[in-house]
């Protein structure tokens, strides 16, 4: 196997992640299953929103052509429950929000604005066609377009396309995907550690974020600096997933085992080595139904990788179309790029104070954003790209 690290740029890594995007096959799906899925082509209104024309306002309907004279109380139009005789001159019906106008009303008085007497009702300043009246179809037409294709369903997507009256939705199949945590150190959050071992921070951290990105996580292992296990390993499980994404034994070191599994199991490497900070030992190889991304072993970087380089490996957007000015002056680390922790602040992005890859407290942070490769300290006010990194 070549060893020489290709080292591209984040933009480059994440062209060929894109390129090798998962996608799934479509399927119909009920709206009420359909969280956390990808919608395969654009879904349209079954029916309009609102339905009917209705009150926004508790009140009375009247015909606004009889101006703000006396009215009569003739009946009510509540929700479920709406009012079907025709309205006359000089008639109201009482009407709470959401309930159906009458045919021939066309403005709602709110309660506020009418002082009563017995049937009789005052009414207070005028009343103007369309007052306090929500069209049917004002908010969503028929037929008009909800979602494009690509777009995450989470619960503003699915009230929206319920109430728009659509049960199912073609969606794309959940990608299917493994975790592989490699090192004999790692041990379970809650175990006891013997000297030189570590809690496992990554495999609920990344199957979180595999459940974020619209993925299945099929299986989760650890395997030990073992050359056998970790070929067995990464086998059986490139079995069952469409993607195996890996943390630590990816460098050059005599217990990294995972390159060379990935070489017996049939992967042809795309790239190794990203000019990033944190996260360079990247790797990233594919073959014919299978594609693995190995990240690092350190939780910072594995889970910041995950956030950058896997979600658009899964089919998600990048998400990096937002900028904003830094807040402070932040001084470079490194020529490489920079994948900053960061607050976001009434005056910009605040770097968080350690930005160390074995700082896991950098890790609770608002949002990531790119420093771009170069030397010298950025001034605040500078313009950064930034993610969301919740």
């Amino acid at each position: 196997m070549d060893e020489v690290r290709d080292m591209i740029s984040v933009d480059e890594a994440l062209e060929h992640l894109a390129a090798h995007a998962v996608a799934p096959p479509a399927e119909r799906v009920p709206v009420a299953d359909a969280a956390g899925r990808r919608v395969a082509e654009s879904v349209r209104a079954a029916s309009p929103v609102p339905p009917f024309t209705n009150s926004a306002m508790d009140g009375w309907a009247v015909r606004a052509e009889d101006g703000d004279a006396l009215r009569v109380e003739v009946g009510e139009s509540r929700a479920g429950a709406p009012w079907a005789d025709v309205l006359e001159v000089g008639q109201a019906v009482a009407i709470s929000t959401g309930a159906v106008l009458p045919d021939d009303a066309d403005a709602v008085v709110p309660l506020e604005r009418v002082t009563r007497d017995g049937e009789r009702l005052f009414i207070d300043g005028p009343v103007g066609p369309g007052d306090h009246v929500r069209p049917a179809g004002g908010d969503i037409a028929a037929g008009a377009e909800l979602l494009p294709a690509g777009r995450m369903l989470a619960a503003p997507e699915l009230a929206t396309l319920a109430g728009a009256g659509v049960a199912e939705v073609v969606c794309h199949a959940r990608p299917r995907v493994a975790l592989l945590m490699s090192g004999d150190e790692v041990r379970p959050a809650g175990q006891r550690l013997a000297p030189g071992q570590v809690h496992d921070g990554n495999t609920p951290a990344l199957a979180a974020q595999i459940t974020a990105a619209g993925g299945e996580l099929v299986a989760a292992e650890t395997v030990g600096d073992d050359r056998a296990a970790t070929e067995d390993a990464v086998r059986r499980l490139l079995g069952v997933a469409d993607v195996l994404v890996t943390t630590g034994g990816v460098s050059v070191g005599p217990h990294d085992h995972l390159r060379p599994a990935f070489q017996a199991a049939g992967l042809e490497r795309v790239f190794w080595g990203v000019r990033a900070r944190p996260g360079s030992p990247l790797w990233f190889g594919a073959a014919p139904g299978a594609r693995v991304l190995g990240l690092p072993g350190n939780t910072v970087s594995a889970v910041v990788g995950m956030h950058v380089f896997g979600r658009p490996l899964l089919g998600a957007d990048s998400g990096w179309r937002r900028r904003a000015p830094l807040a402070v002056d932040y001084p470079r680390a490194t020529p490489r790029e920079e994948l900053i922790r960061c607050r976001m602040g009434e005056a910009g992005l605040e770097p968080l104070s350690r930005q160390a890859s074995h700082a896991v407290t950098s890790l609770v942070a608002d949002v990531l954003a790119r420093v771009p490769e170069g030397d010298g300290d950025l001034a605040a006010g500078a313009e950064l790209a930034w993610m969301p990194f919740r």
